[in-house]
């Protein structure tokens, strides 16, 4: 199927299929298609149970694949040229509790302020500076995920409402958003940076057509929001922090066995690398979590899945735990997915 402007209608699958393009349902990749920039979607062969029961309880939803597709557009093409600085959303191993309690609070404000209450943005204001004071190094390097992914779940959330008719309602807004991260608790600092974006640049739309500017020239869409904001003191919601504690800490003891352990590999100085350039990449890339750990240069991806398609043969990652890396190894800087094996295997 080609999907436009203009509507939609079936093509000729023998031309998609000389591509080699991986078909599995929500793989991507871009391409030029009848001289058009264009976002290639695997459908596979059925839908997932989980998108399946969703359009049958709710017929009128917007298909998961059809905002997928929204969002990838979006980093593709919507921005291209955007000078984003160098960063990493990889979150400290073993992860640290505050700063997710922080950039929560934040989050929980600027759903109050969607829901139009008057301290909102005050209090958002406060739990932005403390996350700033505490946790330099972490705002610094998730930055420019701040910018890239805010901004294009806005869009993607923007397109969902756009399809069912209600695009400004502040209510289903907050909604829309808050389906996509259903519990708080959960939000990995990298999901943070969608939600973020989704909810600030919603409300900065309503103050100014003016900040996107700003955006695309290398501000996060909250520090346009709260740029003339006075802080408010807020108190911490004790419950919320008390989940986000209790999943953190769980979350740590779980990932001894698999993150741990790599980073442990990693640091090991009787280790082979063994390096796969993401060059060779076809489609989405897909995982559960991403680290880093002071003294490694590697990040390290858990419960990692991708497919290659190197000059020769075909490499499967699934749901594997690896260090990334980007380097100049083999010649030109690159990234590479770095499997560590012992030394002994050799």
């Amino acid at each position: 199927w080609l999907i436009d402007a203009k509507g939609y209608r079936a093509i000729d699958p023998q031309p998609v299929r000389a591509l080699g393009l991986p078909s599995s349902y929500s793989q991507f990749d871009k391409l030029s298609w009848e001289g058009r920039p264009t976002v290639y979607m695997g459908l596979g062969s059925e839908l997932p149970e989980e998108e399946s029961i969703r359009m049958v309880m709710n017929p009128g939803a917007v298909p998961r694949i059809f905002l997928l597709a929204t969002h990838e557009a979006f980093h593709f093409y919507g921005q291209e040229g955007w000078p984003l600085g160098v960063g990493s959303r990889a979150e400290h191993y073993p992860s640290r509790i505050a700063p997710r309690q922080y950039r929560h609070h934040l989050i929980r404000s600027l759903h109050a302020a969607i829901q139009g209450e008057p301290l909102a943005l005050g209090k958002a204001r406060y739990w932005y500076d403390r996350w700033n004071a505490a946790f330099p190094d972490e705002v610094r390097n998730i930055e420019p995920f701040d910018i890239m992914e805010g901004t294009a779940d806005y869009i993607e959330v923007l397109a969902e409402r756009l399809a069912v008719g209600d695009p400004a309602e502040p209510r289903a807004w907050s909604a829309a958003v808050t389906s996509r991260f259903p519990t708080a608790s959960t939000l990995s600092i990298d999901g943070e940076s969608y939600a973020l974006g989704a909810l600030a640049i919603y409300l900065l739309d309503r103050q100014t057509d003016d900040e996107w500017k700003n955006i695309v020239r290398g501000a996060t869409p909250v520090s346009r929001l709260l740029a003339s904001v006075a802080a408010v003191v807020d108190e911490p919601d004790t419950a919320m922090n008390d989940r986000i504690a209790q999943d953190i800490n769980e979350k740590n003891l779980a990932l001894e066995t698999t993150v741990g352990k790599v980073i442990s590999q990693l640091k090991h100085p009787d280790t082979v690398r063994l390096l796969v350039p993401m060059a060779f990449v076809r489609g989405a890339i897909v995982m559960e979590g991403l680290y880093q750990s002071q003294g490694l240069a590697e990040d390290v991806y858990y419960r990692f899945s991708a497919q290659y398609s190197p000059t020769v043969g075909r490499i499967a990652f699934d749901l594997a735990t690896v260090g990334v890396l980007t380097s100049k190894a083999c010649g030109e800087e690159d990234a590479f997915v770095v499997v560590p094996l012992p030394v002994e295997v050799f």
